[in-house]
């Protein structure tokens, strides 16, 4: 029996706050496409507002800023909050992602996650978002970007 070879690629793109997952993104959006692949950018990073180039955008549901002042929590807080209710509403996500997976052959999700290890750490959000990509059979990594500042550092 023959083996189908599964072309779609998932990148989850994890790194501290401001160490340039954003920027990873949208270089490597660039570069697939100069190579003749077809990149789909999906920001959920809540506090990532201004991102217009993205095709799922988790800032189109809940936005950091709101729940800062609404909630009166901070930055993680919120970070936190928004996560949870991405969990809450995971249908939105893996209906937009299969519409896409459907449509489209040979897709490059690049991933852009929040920053804050909390949601890594302490909360399932994640690893539930994860085995709703997985069950699409998709080829799945993690791209972990570090601020090259640290590199030289001894301590």
């Amino acid at each position: 029996m023959e083996k189908r070879i599964n072309n779609n690629y998932v990148q989850l793109v994890v790194g501290p706050p401001g160490a340039g997952k954003t920027t990873f993104c949208k270089n490597m959006c660039r570069f697939l496409v100069s190579i003749n692949k077809f990149p789909v950018f999906i920001n959920l990073d809540p506090g990532n507002e201004n991102e217009s180039h993205a095709r799922i955008n988790l800032c189109d549901l809940i936005f950091s800023r709101e729940i800062c002042s609404e909630l009166h929590l901070g930055p993680n807080g919120a970070i936190l909050f928004s996560m949870e209710f991405l969990e809450k509403n995971l249908d939105w996500f893996e209906k937009k992602f299969t519409k896409i997976l459907k449509n489209t052959f040979h897709v490059f999700f690049l991933i852009d996650l929040p920053g804050q290890i909390e949601i890594f750490t302490h909360h399932s959000s994640i690893r539930k978002l994860i085995l709703r990509i997985k069950k699409e059979k998709v080829n799945l990594i993690s791209i972990v970007i570090s601020d090259s500042l640290y590199w030289k550092d001894k301590s």
